[in-house]
């Protein structure tokens, strides 16, 4: 990769082109192939478009104390990912609606090759979206001792779970329809911990030399469930 990127193939965050089988020669990599093409081919390749990935964020928050023991704060968070790494399969057509589930089922006229099992382009087109906005106050009840809690309300959609062909979208010809929550969505979340300081101080004892100098650290979660597909076993729209 560095070997390419410096001979200006693979610069970030876009690439010029496609690597060939030229540019492996030099790395004494061979890649042959005698059409031709085996029946129920799976291929791969990368978007001629293809680029790296990146964040947009903004976030904002204000925090006052109150008194000398309290300290209250807001904080709101925007995140939006761009160019995110996915794969499709290119070797499909718009196929109809099936009466019975509801959903595009394919069949040998819409696949622009029959003979091809999947045709399988990584491509970056992929979006993200999150917003949070977090309460926290925290309170120093004496010199040891120090609790806080925060509350965090968030939201998070994308359009896609992972690159890998298995997940791939349900019906690759309207990738629009993939943006939804996010696996990894967690709406409410709630967290509770403290400091606490121990008293002692070593040299006055066995105890005070064993939990002299000690801090415990309790901390406590609560948030709301996570989103989760369910998975049927099969090809039911025949996508292959």
């Amino acid at each position: 990769y560095s070997t390419r990127r410096a001979q200006g193939v693979t610069p970030i965050p876009t690439p010029t082109r496609t690597i060939t089988e030229g540019d492996l020669t030099q790395f004494g990599i061979t890649v042959t192939h005698d059409p031709p093409r085996p029946p129920l081919s799976v291929l791969f390749r990368s978007g001629d478009d293809f680029a790296s990935s990146y964040t947009q964020q903004a976030s904002f928050g204000a925090e006052h104390e109150i008194g000398s023991r309290w300290l209250v704060s807001a904080n709101y968070l925007w995140v939006r990912g761009l160019k995110i790494m996915r794969a499709r399969d290119e070797n499909l057509l718009p196929a109809p609606v099936s009466p019975t589930l509801g959903i595009r089922v394919w069949s040998a006229p819409y696949f622009k090759d029959p003979n091809l099992l999947q045709g399988n382009v990584y491509e970056s087109t992929g979006n993200s979206f999150y917003n949070g906005l977090t309460l926290e106050a925290t309170a120093r009840v004496s010199t040891r001792v120090r609790v806080s809690a925060n509350y965090t309300l968030s939201k998070a959609i994308d359009e896609v779970v992972d690159w890998n062909s298995d997940f791939q979208a349900n019906d690759q010809t309207n990738l629009r329809a993939e943006r939804s929550l996010s696996s990894f969505d967690q709406r409410h979340k709630v967290v509770g911990y403290a400091f606490l300081q121990s008293p002692l101080t070593p040299g006055h004892g066995t105890m005070s030399d064993i939990f002299g100098n000690f801090t415990l650290a309790p901390i406590v979660r609560v948030n709301s469930a996570r989103p989760f597909n369910l998975l049927v076993g099969a090809d039911l729209n025949g996508d292959r």
